[in-house]
């Protein structure tokens, strides 16, 4: 038994208009018309596809009677999906397509890609998720100091989430364009894994990169724009001290860690301290312990 999704194949909604029908259909018959692909079959293929699924969905008495069978079968799924146990629930799944064969499956793949890309083009899909992928990986970098205190740690945290989000959308749209050309038979390698473990390098490696870089731009800033000044001790814990200090920017709150008993007991009786931060940014700031 085999079934054509007509709706798919078009890449019309199932409440589609005659005049949507016969614009998308007009679209796909002239990009896989034979003679505009003289010795590809498989856009002969492809076209009597989309020539049968016009000639149902273009008329409305065939449309009609179409769209019963489809229901009816649908139902038809539905029941024997409820039917069968758990555990057989994938075996008998929308995904096992046992209701088209190969090449129908590819034709679907094809005409409802080519529906995506009329859309927002694979350029514009992957330039957009690229870009917001380096915004949030600058969220990161920003944010990133060798010491972490007030919102920092925050806007860390929503960079990570946007940069991995961003990147897995980058390599969705990779691999559906992938897939298409595969379809097409315009690659022929095994592009799947690849686009895994590329998503998979570019997440590690960007999070990777951002800790010898952020710590570079610290020092960079401390050595070629230092402002001295005196900080206030708020609080002393075990490892670390709270403190601030006035800049041109109002009042920066900052936490920093104690590497020694030598620091701790530096501070222990103290209530200011002094610090340096940098005057293009005075987050990045660090307080200077006596004798260090």
């Amino acid at each position: 038994m085999s079934f054509y999704n007509y709706y798919k194949i078009l890449g019309v909604p199932i409440n589609a208009s005659q005049d949507q029908i016969k614009n998308a259909y007009r679209v796909l018959a002239f990009k896989y018309h034979p003679d505009k692909n003289p010795g590809n079959p498989q856009a002969e293929d492809i076209f009597k596809v989309i020539a049968q699924a016009y000639d149902i969905l273009g008329d409305d008495r065939k449309k009609e009677a179409y769209d019963l069978k489809f229901v009816l079968l649908l139902t038809a799924i539905q029941q024997k999906l409820k039917a069968q146990p758990k555990t057989d629930r994938k075996k008998y799944g929308i995904s096992n397509r046992i209701f088209k064969s190969k090449e129908q499956e590819v034709a679907e793949q094809i005409a409802i890609y080519e529906y995506r890309i009329r859309q927002f083009s694979f350029a514009q899909r992957a330039g957009f998720h690229g870009c917001i992928a380096l915004l949030g990986w600058l969220l990161v970098f920003k944010n990133w100091f060798i010491d972490i205190a007030g919102f920092e740690f925050g806007y860390i945290f929503l960079g990570m989430v946007v940069f991995m989000v961003s990147c897995g959308n980058l390599f969705a749209a990779i691999f559906h364009e992938l897939n298409y050309q595969y379809n097409r038979n315009m690659i022929t390698y095994d592009f799947e894994k690849r686009t895994i473990w590329f998503l998979v390098a570019t997440v590690v490696l960007g999070i990777c990169l951002v800790i010898p870089l952020s710590e570079y731009r610290f020092n960079y800033h401390m050595k070629h724009y230092p402002v001295y000044t005196i900080g206030e001790i708020e609080d002393l814990h075990e490892h670390s001290i709270d403190y601030q200090f006035n800049s041109h920017e109002g009042v920066i709150h900052k936490r920093q860690s104690i590497n020694s008993d030598a620091q701790f007991e530096s501070v222990i009786a103290s209530t200011q301290i002094q610090v340096v931060y940098s005057s293009q940014n005075p987050r990045i700031a660090r307080a200077v312990f006596p004798g260090k």
